[in-house]
């Protein structure tokens, strides 16, 4: 395979982000799939705590046009545990022709040999095509990841949390150990989280919102939810706010007026700070919970199907690496 195609490596930070940005936008041209990922998120992705830049990614080089990139995989261990998620793409002109099968086998090597057990990957539920290559290489569907989009163009109603409960901002609390177990307590088992560790933390905190990330605590002081938004740059070089969807505590999860507090909490800081048009990520939730977000004015732009792969991990030191051929 490497003979057929020879100019596969690693990526080059420097060189790579705005051709990586210009494949993604010929293929979103030809998809039509709704997902934009600019150079600030594909940064973020590739320096992810934990991961080796040049060694868990690939990209495709056009043998004709080496400034031209035609394919790319990025592997993304989690910071703790054996899971790991991946994402890549094939640019449409090239797809039918082994290059996407190829990097599946360098991901699935790369992951063998750091010891992942689990590998997840998201395909966009119209993509027919991405959805059998997935399947073909022995992925399952196990949850769904939903974009979702509301304009509001009046004040929202502000919703204080039920009795017993309090709702505090991390500026307010500023404990990165209470954050830390509400980012791990309040999306256990749900597809799409990992468990993060304090040295992740301490690298995610600066690009945090202090202001903007809310904490539920219940009559204890214990957490019991939390919910946060970002300011994002968009594909027409603006700004977007984006709320990271509310996670309640396992024995809160169906406690609906205090999920809809944190997120009205949420939609009213985006419109405090000048965004009446806010962006909703869920992940992995159930049905029901998205059926909320819906009641409080948001509508599905997409969805992608959460894959998962159980793999069987080779000992530290075995087998062989192609991450760089």
């Amino acid at each position: 395979m490497t003979e057929r195609y020879p100019l596969v490596r690693g990526i080059r930070l420097d060189d790579d982000l705005p051709r990586l940005v210009r494949l993604l936008r010929e293929i979103e041209a030809a998809d039509q799939s709704g997902e934009e990922i600019g150079e600030e998120a594909l940064h973020g992705f590739l320096e992810t705590p934990g991961r080796a830049l040049g060694w868990d990614d690939w990209v495709v080089e056009d043998p004709a046009e080496p400034d031209r990139l035609i394919a790319y995989t990025i592997l993304i261990p989690a910071t703790a545990g054996s899971e790991a998620d991946a994402m890549g793409a094939v640019h449409p002109a090239w797809r039918r022709g082994g290059i996407g099968a190829d990097l599946m086998r360098r991901l699935l090597e790369r992951a063998r040999l750091l010891g992942v057990t689990e590998l997840g990957v998201y395909v966009e539920e119209r993509d027919i095509a991405a959805r059998d290559f997935v399947l073909r290489h022995d992925f399952l569907a196990v949850a769904a990841f939903v974009a979702m989009r509301a304009e509001m163009d009046v004040p929202v109603p502000e919703l204080p949390p039920p009795p017993g409960f309090q709702v505090r901002s991390f500026a307010a609390l500023a404990d990165p150990e209470i954050l830390r177990q509400a980012m791990n307590r309040s999306f256990e088992g749900l597809w799409g989280h990992h468990q993060i560790t304090r040295e992740v933390l301490d690298a995610f905190l600066p690009s945090l919102l202090p202001d903007g990330t809310f904490l539920a605590l219940d009559a204890a002081g214990q957490v019991a939810g939390m919910c946060r938004v970002e300011v994002r740059s968009d594909s027409g070089g603006g700004v977007a706010g984006y709320i990271d969807s509310p996670g309640l505590v396992r024995g809160h999860r169906q406690n609906h007026s205090l999920r809809i507090g944190l997120l009205r909490t949420a939609m009213r800081w985006l419109q405090a700070h000048g965004h009446d048009v806010m962006h909703l990520e869920s992940w992995g939730d159930e049905p029901e919970t998205i059926q909320l977000y819906r009641s409080q004015g948001f509508r599905d732009l997409r969805r992608a199907l959460a894959y998962r792969r159980e793999i069987e991990a080779w000992p530290r030191g075995a087998g062989s690496d192609s991450s760089q051929a």
